[in-house]
């Protein structure tokens, strides 16, 4: 006997599994959508910072004394710029415009600072600090640490007087701090949204076994039991009674011999069937009047005379 197959009409896995990769492809495409956004954006907050921060210099003009007001301490850096636009600066002279140099060479410049008290402060060489934004180029020449706050004196001049006024002197902090980290973590954000974005969209397109014609999927038929003889019909019904199991033998102990065929006996003889009597026809001997056979005597070796024997006679010896 085979049991069926088990057949299973709209699978709800089925469903969930498009669910499931209609989800993964929308996740996806926001990753990649927003990653790219995230990075755009702080790649242009970074260059907007160090726009801002190249505009909130303090500038002072060549062949001019400048006061510069300090509102916090600290070190700040000199920078002497050979391209930008002046606007009006405090000190002895008006000076305001656009200015560019040309040389090959950066310019020789002469610089000094006092301090509110009129002490003079140490202007440090410092290089290293560079900047091409909003219209501005410069690179450092000084540091100076400023230990009050208030008006201070800075005093400008070129040592060749064919370069005077055509460059500038800027003061403030280094306009590239962290410029460079927000930079380094627009990059990091668009790379991440598009790796996890991509890896999304891949997982959704995986596609799975499908199942067999009309959404069904038949399942392989289990095996069935070997069927068990029918016994007697009884009261009950038409079927027998539940084949019995042998009992599993004891741990250590060897199974039981299978019962064999029983014992051959005598083989049985049905007994022999009674004799037909034929009616004597007319004339035979014993025939009696009318040629109806009447009863005859049996003889010495107990035949009835018409040669057969009689089913009571004894049998014959040798």
């Amino acid at each position: 006997m085979v049991a069926p197959a088990y057949t299973i009409e709209g699978s709800p896995a089925a469903e969930g599994g498009g669910q499931r990769r209609t989800w993964l492809l929308a996740v996806g495409v926001v990753l990649v959508v927003v990653g790219l956004i995230a990075g755009v954006g702080m790649w242009v907050a970074a260059g907007a910072r160090l726009n801002d921060a190249v505009r909130s210099l303090a500038r002072a003009p060549v062949g001019c004394t400048t006061t510069l007001d300090f509102s916090k301490t600290g070190e700040y850096l000199i920078f002497v710029e050979t391209e930008g636009e002046l606007a009006g600066v405090r000190g002895d002279c008006d000076a305001a415009g656009d200015y560019r140099y040309d040389g090959d060479e950066p310019p020789a410049v002469a610089l000094s600072m006092v301090d509110p008290d009129g002490a003079d402060l140490d202007l440090r060489l410092r290089s290293g600090a560079e900047y091409d934004a909003a219209g501005f180029i410069g690179r450092s020449e000084r540091v100076v640490s400023i230990t009050t706050t208030g008006d201070h004196v800075l005093t400008v001049g070129a040592d060749d007087d064919a370069a005077d006024r055509s460059f500038a002197v800027a003061v403030g902090k280094d306009p590239n701090s962290g410029v460079a980290a927000l930079r380094v973590a627009a990059v990091l954000a668009a790379l991440i949204g598009l790796v996890a974005g991509v890896a999304c969209i891949v997982l959704g397109n995986r596609r799975r076994p499908l199942p067999a014609a009309g959404g069904a999927r038949d399942w392989p038929a289990a095996p069935g039991w070997p069927p068990s003889p029918a016994g007697p019909a009884g009261p009950a019904g038409p079927a027998g009674p539940p084949p019995s199991w042998p009992a599993r033998p004891p741990t250590g102990q060897p199974p039981a011999a299978a019962p064999g065929p029983p014992p051959a006996g005598p083989p049985l003889v049905s007994p022999p069937a009674a004799p037909v009597e034929r009616p004597p026809g007319p004339g035979a001997p014993g025939a009696g009047p009318g040629g109806l056979a009447g009863p005859s005597a049996p003889s010495s070796d107990g035949s009835t005379g018409d040669g057969e024997r009689s089913p009571w006679a004894p049998p014959q010896d040798g």
